[in-house]
Parts: structure tokens; sequence; C-alpha cells
């Protein structure tokens, strides 16, 4: 039986990111305040209904659930390549953050 292995693909450019995130927090704000005038409505005319109200709650909801996976992805675009060379001992051991000795030789790391 054959093992399934991850896909994987490349990230989007950050600005399509960002593009996507700004059109989405847009949308938000316009149904956020469609919500609101609902409701107020409802209230009014004293005809509340539940399903309405949940409906329009569960697209608010998966709308931000999206944000915050675009948020995410940006953070994960900025930081590529950002990362820190790691630090070596003389005899080319990796030496853990907060080490006093190198763990391969013994020799003591200098804190510089």
């Amino acid at each position: 039986m054959p093992r399934l292995r991850a896909v994987r693909r490349a990230l989007p450019p950050l600005g399509q990111l960002r593009r996507e995130r700004r059109e989405l927090l847009h949308t938000r704000e316009n149904k956020l305040r469609d919500l609101g005038g609902l409701v107020l409505e409802m209230f009014r005319r004293d005809q509340f209904r539940r399903e309405l109200v949940l409906e329009k709650c569960t697209e608010l909801a998966s709308l931000e659930s999206r944000v915050s996976e675009l948020d995410t992805l940006i953070s994960v675009v900025v930081s590529r390549g950002r990362t820190r060379a790691a630090v070596r001992c003389e005899c080319g051991a990796p030496v853990f953050w907060g080490a006093r000795f190198c763990a391969q030789c013994g020799r003591p790391v200098e804190t510089a």
C-alpha cells in the first residue's frame, strides 16, 4: 500500500495576501453593520428571527477565521528568510541556547 505524502505548495505573494485580507476586513465591516441594522429592525417590529441572525453570525465567523489564516500566512511570508545563523563551537557542533559548554567536545562556550 503506497504511503500518502504531504503536498508542499509555494506561499502566495505577500501583496496578494494583504489585498485579500484588506478586502475581507472591508466585507466583514459591512456585514457587521448590516447585522446590527437587521437586529435593530427586528427589535422595532418585534419579529425576531433567530435562524436569520445565526446565519449572518456564521458568515461573520467564517470571515474572521479566514482573516486569522491570512494573518498567519502573512507572518510566515514576512519572517521567511530571517533566521539567525546557528551558533557553532570550534569543533563544528551546534551550541544550544543557554549552554555553557559544547555538548560534543565539552569546551566552554563564549557568552558573546
